[in-house]
């Protein structure tokens, strides 16, 4: 299984829609960037982060440096998502100021699209990083719901 969260997430979900690898049984990403060019037209608060400096960080150019969109489309889950793409967990919270909810609600919506089995945990009152408390609500849920698609995914 692939699991990861945020900038974590986003890695997670593009190996395993980018590689039709069979040993990959099940993806759990929290908050993940889904798709670049979403994010550039939908940029998060400049108060809260940078998002257009953080792409081009990431991406190593701005969108107007990328006409085709190659290197954007390249590093979006979003577009390399297939019938293959393992069944995968999502969760992300309404209140989540870095990462929007609606990145996640897109990908969820691709991968009931492409017949992949998927479940998306949304959840009012979260933020991003919501789960990273163990002990609070957040992370009591979180492990549960994670815990419970695992053992649904991977052999035992």
């Amino acid at each position: 299984a692939l699991y990861g969260r945020s900038a974590g997430g986003h890695l997670a979900l593009l190996h395993a829609a980018k590689r039709a690898d069979p040993s990959i049984r099940a993806v759990v990403a929290a908050y993940p960037v889904t798709d670049f060019d979403w994010s550039w037209d939908n940029p998060t608060n400049p108060l809260v982060v940078d998002s257009f400096g953080t792409i081009t960080d990431y991406l190593g150019r701005r969108r107007e440096d990328d006409p085709d969109l190659a290197v954007f489309r390249d590093a979006s889950p979003i577009f390399h998502l297939t019938g293959a793409m393992p069944p995968t967990l999502l969760a992300h919270g309404w209140r989540d100021e870095l990462v929007f909810l609606e990145q996640t609600r897109r990908f969820d919506a691709r991968l009931a699209e492409a017949g992949v089995p998927h479940l998306l945990i949304e959840l009012p009152w979260a933020t991003h990083g919501f789960e990273a408390n163990l002990a609070g609500p957040g992370g009591q849920l979180w492990s549960y719901a994670v815990e419970r698609w695992l053992r649904r995914w991977l052999p035992q």
